[in-house]
């Protein structure tokens, strides 16, 4: 079963790294976009960020490791997964 990981925070994101699989997507929203400025060690290829946020906290996306998506794309990704988990 693959599951949209959605983190808000980023003092969050080791603990919820050790959950995801390969298969499964992370959306960083809120706070949590500033770990967008970073590049990670995952497997996983499916790694967002949203952009109102970024933009909201004047930060932009430095690492192509991580897409860029909006609010629609957002109710798109929660749509496409078997479950969506808010990781907070």
């Amino acid at each position: 079963m693959n599951t949209l990981y959605i983190l808000n925070s980023p003092k969050n994101l080791s603990s919820c790294l050790d959950h995801i699989t390969k298969d499964d997507g992370l959306l960083l929203i809120e706070d949590a976009v500033i770990v967008a400025c970073d590049a990670i060690n995952v497997e996983n290829q499916n790694l967002m960020v949203l952009e109102e946020d970024l933009s909201a906290r004047g930060i932009t996306n430095s690492h192509s490791q991580w897409r860029n998506i909006n609010f629609e794309n957002f109710v798109k990704q929660t749509l496409s997964y078997q479950k969506s988990l808010s990781w907070l």
